[in-house]
């Protein structure tokens, strides 16, 4: 059955381009006495349109999907994780240029779980490496540091004990 609907499709996306199509026209599908069914069938569904004609011998297919392309449009775009294996909206996933869709493999609940396991796993070689990027960056993890404290704390030690070190300034 799934091989036929593939099969089906591949009929009526030519078709839903908007150009007529010959029988001829769908030879690489390696089955020209089922094309005629296919698109019967396709022609029997309530959303299409089909318009048969004769011309120079050949009967020529056109489709008319009024209803079917904005239905499909409006509908929420959803996509399959592929670790939990749920469909869910295309906004339950991180953003990821690197893929097609523009959205990562995995849902971001999905995702958090395994960065929470990865951690787990990893405790001791985490907090090696963080031991090591500190030795490394010390001047800068130091200078970083009194920035800080000075940026918060600085300013509520002055302002708290200032006024009590009589500096000769009132």
């Amino acid at each position: 059955m799934l091989n036929n609907d593939v099969r089906r499709m591949r009929v009526l996306i030519p078709l839903l381009k908007g150009r007529s199509c010959s029988a001829e026209d769908f030879a690489y599908l390696d089955k020209p006495n089922v094309i005629q069914r296919d698109l019967e069938a396709l022609s029997s569904c309530p959303e299409l349109e089909m318009t048969e004609y004769e011309r120079n011998g050949r009967m020529y297919y056109r489709i008319e999907a009024k209803g079917l392309i904005e239905r499909f449009a409006n509908a929420p775009k959803m996509k399959k994780c592929s670790r939990c294996w749920d469909v869910k909206s295309i906004d339950e996933f991180n953003s990821d240029r690197t893929k097609a869709d523009g959205k990562s493999y995995m849902c971001t609940e999905c995702s958090r779980q395994r960065q929470k396991d990865l951690k787990a796993q990893n405790v001791e070689r985490i907090r090696q490496q963080k031991r090591r990027w500190s030795q490394k960056n010390r001047v800068r993890l130091n200078a970083y540091r009194r920035a800080y404290y000075a940026r918060t704390h600085g300013r509520k030690h002055r302002s708290k004990y200032l006024p009590q070190l009589n500096m000769g300034v009132e």
